[in-house]
């Protein structure tokens, strides 16, 4: 298939590339916490996180986390930016593993996909986004990027974090 091809304006391709770019920073960002919470040097963070699913990565930084610290507010904090973690993760995914295509009616992508699973069976799930609402999911995972360095930068010394979501 070649981009003439593809039913879908060069408006959306950018937004869906936005998401895309900023979950990359995303990932690039939780790696670094890790390799803050290892207190390493050099390159050993990069070469414990360099295969790891970004699900993985949000588990050990978890993990480390719990290990290192046992505040109550702090771990408070992190369960938050856990779930921001999580959510950011989910939507970057229906996003980014999903068919795009124009919708009928208004000027609005469509996005199909199809799953499959143990309780429920095939499904299909169908929908509609603009090009604000795509925009959108990309300033939310790039206010977890912040979020991400600021608790990481405040893990240390007490001081008040995340108050953006």
């Amino acid at each position: 298939m070649v981009k003439s091809e593809i039913e879908i304006e060069d408006k959306y391709l950018r937004s869906i590339g936005l998401i895309v770019v900023s979950f990359s920073a995303l990932e690039s960002a939780v790696s670094e916490w890790i390799n803050s919470l290892l207190l390493t040097e050099g390159q050993l963070g990069e070469i414990v996180t360099a295969e790891m699913s970004f699900r993985a990565k949000v588990t050990l930084a978890s993990s480390l986390c719990r290990y290192k610290f046992k505040d109550s507010k702090r771990l408070e904090k992190l369960d938050k930016l856990l779930r921001r973690l999580q959510q950011a993760e989910c939507m970057r995914n229906d996003v980014v593993h999903s068919y795009w295509g124009f919708s009928t009616g208004e000027i609005r992508a469509r996005r199909s996909k199809k799953t499959a699973k143990i309780k429920t069976g095939l499904r299909f799930h169908f929908q509609e986004m603009t090009v604000d609402e795509l925009n959108e999911i990309a300033d939310f995972i790039g206010n977890v990027v912040y979020d991400v360095v600021l608790f990481e930068g405040h893990m240390y010394d007490g001081e008040p974090w995340f108050e953006t979501g």
